[in-house]
């Protein structure tokens, strides 16, 4: 007769978390989110998802035309 140990309860709140695996495409991106993170005294997780969160609200918030700059103005006419 075998006897199956009981699986490890998940963390409060955490039984029907999503999970996704992400791939940082960048070189050091990883080390700097979490030292980031380390500085907020987050956990690198944590993190990560404020920043979604931040895109987030910043997607829906409506866009404003950009402001040209003096360099970007067209030339005035001068009058003679």
């Amino acid at each position: 007769m075998t006897t199956v140990a009981p699986e490890a309860p998940e963390q409060a709140g955490q039984e029907k978390a999503d999970k996704y695996i992400l791939r940082f495409e960048n070189p050091g991106h990883r080390a700097r989110l979490k030292a980031q993170a380390a500085i907020e005294k987050r956990t690198l997780n944590k993190q990560i998802l404020i920043l979604i969160e931040a895109g987030e609200r910043a997607l829906q918030q409506p866009r404003q035309p950009a402001q040209q700059t003096s360099a970007q103005a067209p030339a005035a006419q001068s009058a003679e």
